[in-house]
């Protein structure tokens, strides 16, 4: 398999183009145009056997109702490495439907202009937005085109109508995908779409877009507009699964801290760290994580340790995270968890915050 190939989307799929199951629960459903081999599917480090339901044509592998940890990954491939591998992020907890999967080869064989054109020109991506067919058909296309011209022009990044429009099409894409379906972009696959995104600021910047793209387009602030609405929805999704773990208005009180919250808030920290969004005003940001994480193993360490020496090395693991992502938002927390260590280091008592 190619380094393509094996390059991930992250997609986190829920409502829009699946049915319930109801008391059955949940599962990934891969539909591909060929039955005749099952689709590689990898959960973790483990690989599953999909069940090829005959009625329906879909392969099916069953989804954790209750995974160990907050998000369980999915990674699925063909068998002949024909197409782009897609990584699939779920946090089964939270699922209430099936979650499909289009596995289909991308259609382009030379990325030229010509090729560039005739995608542009069919225009099916805005056509048919809630189709997943379509919609995941265009993504394998558009994320094998904007890799290969990332690495064909590594040295020197090309901007021209067939670069900015293929830009522009897996933006189209990922909106699409993002208003019916929970996702998230995979860090693997990261670069490329920082690399569209590049392309299609200089773009703006450079006063390409009315001639490359349409005069539509440019006066309605298409790319700006495209972009935010991309970043929108990507805050929003993570302040949903965020919303999960602690509901709006929350304490953050002994009881709620303990059992595996704070497992989970570290994973979900992870996750988001590795997705590389920095999402806008709504968003779930690191920072906030972080200082939940804080609040929580911090009151844990002081009201529930079996020990001063177990609070102390508890208080440590807190003041590590804070250093590894300090941020203006969390020095103040990084202070207060200091000086509590060294108090209890001196033989000061632990005292339970009320």
């Amino acid at each position: 398999m190619s380094r393509l190939q094996l390059a991930c989307w992250a997609l986190l799929l829920q409502a829009g183009w699946a049915h319930t199951v109801g008391a059955q629960g949940h599962s990934l459903r891969i539909e591909s145009p060929n039955n005749a081999d099952a689709p590689k599917v990898l959960v973790g480090d483990t690989a599953k056997v999909p069940t090829l339901d005959r009625a329906s044509g879909k392969w099916s592998v069953p989804i954790d109702p209750a995974p160990p940890n907050f998000v369980t990954s999915y990674l699925i491939s063909s068998v002949d490495g024909s197409v782009v591998a897609l990584q699939l992020s779920i946090p089964g907890r939270i699922l209430s439907s099936n979650q499909l999967v289009y596995l289909v080869p991308p259609s382009i064989k030379v990325v030229d202009e010509l090729a560039i054109r005739k995608l542009w020109s069919a225009n099916e991506i805005v056509a048919s937005p809630s189709d997943p067919r379509i919609q995941f058909r265009y993504l394998q296309d558009l994320v094998h085109i904007n890799d290969v011209i990332m690495r064909r022009y590594a040295d020197s990044p090309r901007l021209d109508a067939m670069t900015l429009r293929s830009a522009f099409m897996l933006f189209q894409v990922v909106r699409n995908l993002a208003v019916h379906t929970w996702y998230v972009i995979d860090p693997r696959t990261q670069t490329v779409i920082d690399y569209a995104r590049q392309t299609l600021l200089r773009g703006e910047q450079q006063g390409k877009t009315c001639d490359w793209l349409s005069r539509a387009i440019c006066r309605n602030k298409g790319v700006p507009n495209l972009l935010a609405a991309v970043q929108s929805l990507n805050s929003g999704r993570f302040t949903r699964m965020y919303e999960n773990l602690i509901p709006p208005r929350t304490a953050l009180t002994t009881e709620f801290c303990d059992g595996e919250l704070s497992r989970d808030l570290r994973a979900f920290l992870t996750f988001l760290h590795d997705a590389n969004e920095s999402g806008g005003s709504q968003s779930i940001n690191e920072s906030r994580v972080v200082n939940d994480i804080a609040a929580c193993e911090t009151r844990l360490a002081l009201c529930r340790a079996e020990s001063t020496q177990a609070a102390i090395d508890q208080l440590g693991s807190v003041k590590e995270l804070l250093e590894k992502f300090k941020s203006p938002q969390t020095r103040l927390r990084l202070v207060e968890v200091e000086r509590t260590r060294k108090d209890l280091m001196s033989g000061k008592p632990a005292v339970c915050p009320p």
